[in-house]
């Protein structure tokens, strides 16, 4: 019972072979003239999403990008499916936080690549305008959209010039955002 056949993967032999699929991408492509990871793709700080300059306007086009938004193995923001992978520009946050909704005593949020994950109270913070963001993801930038900063509103109090996030019998001073103009979150290609 314990043994693990020879037909079996041995733990860390699936990601040892992405890797070196991955360096292999790499080489290759370097040898193949007119051939890169590079694009032309850029996401905004609104969450728009362009290609040469011009609006990506089929939505669900723009989806299929905001569930694909990854990490490259050198850390750059790429699009990434079951296929493959290419570098594209974010400017301001990573993710935006698309829904929110209260399951027992915690807030679950909903993400732009539909990705659900709770709300981590102490990240929750705020800018100037108004604009709520939190951490996501291990430690990236979410920018909560219209609607989930309405659904976030019901949870919110202000008391002279503190925000609380009151969760339960639970309060959570909500920090004002260093950077009041964007998430800070940039990738350049």
């Amino acid at each position: 019972m314990g043994d693990v056949s020879d037909s079996e993967p041995h733990p860390g032999t699936i990601n040892a072979k992405s890797d070196e699929r991955e360096a292999s991408d790499a080489r290759a492509l370097a040898y193949l003239p007119g051939y890169s990871r590079e694009t032309s793709l850029r996401r905004d700080e609104a969450g728009r999403w362009f290609h040469e300059g011009e609006r990506v306007r089929h939505r669900g086009v723009a989806r299929a990008f905001d569930r694909w938004l990854s990490r490259a193995p050198d850390g750059r923001f790429c699009l990434k499916n079951s296929v493959n992978w290419a570098y594209v520009q974010v400017e301001g946050p990573a993710y935006f936080v698309r829904a929110v909704a209260l399951a027992g005593s915690a807030l679950v949020l909903t993400l732009s690549d539909d990705s659900v994950e709770p709300l981590i109270p102490e990240t929750l913070r705020h800018n100037q305008a108004s604009r709520y963001f939190c951490l996501v993801k291990g430690g990236l930038d979410a920018a909560f959209d219209r609607h989930a900063s309405f659904a976030l509103s019901d949870f919110l109090l202000l008391e002279g010039e503190t925000i609380w996030l009151a969760l339960g019998d639970t309060r959570y001073p909500v920090a004002a955002y260093a950077n009041a103009g964007s998430a800070g979150q940039t990738s350049e290609r």
